[in-house]
């Protein structure tokens, strides 16, 4: 098989049965196994079926994994191996994990059905320990305390889960075991020597916490915390605090309790130690009188914040009422300028209008005038020629009258000198062959005038 040409492909891990995180959980843990540089070939001869197809120094659990899933996968296909070749290595790993004596039977990665069943978890739950316990307020030395801070253990499971899966190189003492077994087989002594668990009880509690602190103390050192809690020392006085805040709630019930009349040190009563129940008395005396002015602080706070919330919600009532009132201004302003706008644009129709019908005015005018102006121009022309005709039809009358006067030559009976004119026929002008025929209804005129047939 050529490897590169295998490379070329993703890899198809549609069959690969363990899962990236199975994977993920299964290389940290077996990261810390002593057999991490043994050949994986070795290792596969001790699990029955099992056979890793590789051999040579560098082929050890090592190798791969400080890969992720992704990468392991890579690798695998890069020489020429399918996706599914993970599921060897994984069953190699698992077995290798399950006879490894630096283990024992507390090294098993456990399944999905197993972790229902784990025993740990099981025994947590049914002494009511909170798995969720910060390991800061566990009763360990210094130097565990510190080197759980440096493996980023805050929780109890975080704890239970690395002790579970860390060889005993990493043992710094036997607080990591005893624990584990305690819970494991329910060894409630032991529990209570790291958890504050109430023997025969259950649960975890304030006043076993608080026993943590006051135990390491001399007598007199208590007798003086008996006192007054805070000559309790300054690191334990800030862990009592601690702790204080982790069982708020038991703090809560013993601060109502207190209010109606019980005394601290029967609060105490239940650690069942007389040596320590006066100490843990003053304590909780102190951790009570704070949770009182913390609780009414809180309250001061929250009824500060309600009044501030109720300030802001009249300050933004009334901007609400400030910005309606000046929209319904604005609103008003735009109305009335659109009102004006709309009177002007009307005003400016209407003077356009009445300038529009000024200038048909002034244009019917001028044509009125235009067509006076040629109607008196044709009534003088036509008066012109009326009187041009009467003229003529004066001068007619004039000759028709002077006609009919008898000459003295008429009257001898002479006739006409030769070369003088015809007289017109009668009743007609002279020279009326020449010249235009008047108007009949001027020449009715001028006959009535002139009383003429």
């Amino acid at each position: 098989m050529n490897p590169a040409a295998n490379s070329s492909a993703a890899p198809d891990i549609s069959k690969v049965r363990v899962t990236p995180d199975e994977w993920n959980e299964l290389r940290v843990n077996f990261n810390r196994s002593l057999l991490v540089d043994t050949s994986l070939a070795s290792l596969a001869e001790n699990i029955d079926g099992c056979v890793w197809p590789f051999s040579g120094p560098g082929e050890t659990a090592s190798a791969y994994i400080d890969f992720t899933f992704p990468e392991v996968i890579a690798q695998l296909a890069a020489r020429g191996e399918p996706a599914t070749r993970l599921d060897n290595l994984v069953e190699i790993l698992r077995g290798t994990m399950a006879f490894d004596e630096s283990f024992g039977d507390m090294a098993g990665i456990a399944s999905k059905a197993e972790a229902e069943t784990d025993p740990v978890k099981r025994n947590l739950e049914r002494l009511d320990i909170d798995p969720d316990f910060p390991v800061k307020l566990c009763n360990f030395t210094p130097g565990m305390h510190d080197f759980c801070a440096r493996e980023g253990m805050q929780k109890l499971t975080d704890f239970l889960g690395f002790t579970r899966s860390a060889s005993r190189q990493v043992f710094i003492s036997g607080e990591f075991q005893e624990l584990l077994n305690s819970v494991s087989h329910i060894d409630e002594a032991v529990i209570a020597r790291y958890l504050p668990f109430r023997i025969h009880s259950t649960g975890l509690h304030l006043v076993e916490a608080l026993a943590f602190l006051l135990r390491p103390l001399t007598p007199a050192e208590r007798a003086q915390v008996a006192k007054k809690g805070e000559n309790l020392p300054a690191a334990a006085l800030e862990r009592a605090r601690a702790y204080a805040v982790y069982f708020k709630e038991e703090l809560s019930l013993m601060r109502t309790a207190s209010a109606a009349g019980t005394l601290a040190t029967r609060l105490a009563a239940p650690l069942d130690d007389l040596e320590l129940e006066p100490a843990t008395a003053g304590v909780l005396t102190l951790l009570i009188r704070e949770s009182v002015h913390a609780a009414e602080a809180e309250e001061a706070a929250a009824k500060a914040k309600i009044k501030a919330a109720a300030e802001a919600a009249a300050a933004a009532k009334l901007r609400a009422e400030a910005e309606a009132v000046a929209a319904k201004a604005k609103a008003k302003a735009d109305a009335e300028a659109a009102a004006k706008a709309k009177a002007k644009a009307e005003a400016d129709a209407a003077a356009a209008e009445k300038a529009k019908a000024k200038a048909a005015a002034e244009r019917e005018a001028m044509s009125a005038k235009a067509k006076a102006e040629a109607t008196a121009a044709s009534i003088k022309a036509k008066a012109q020629e009326d009187a041009a005709t009467v003229k003529e039809w004066e001068a007619h009358a004039a000759a028709k009258a002077k006609a009919q006067t008898p000459s003295p030559a008429a009257a001898t009976g002479s006739a006409p000198k030769p070369g003088s004119a015809t007289p017109a026929p009668s009743g007609a002008p002279a020279g009326a062959s020449a010249k235009k025929p008047a108007p009949a209804g001027l020449m009715a005129r001028l006959k009535r005038f002139f009383n003429l047939p």
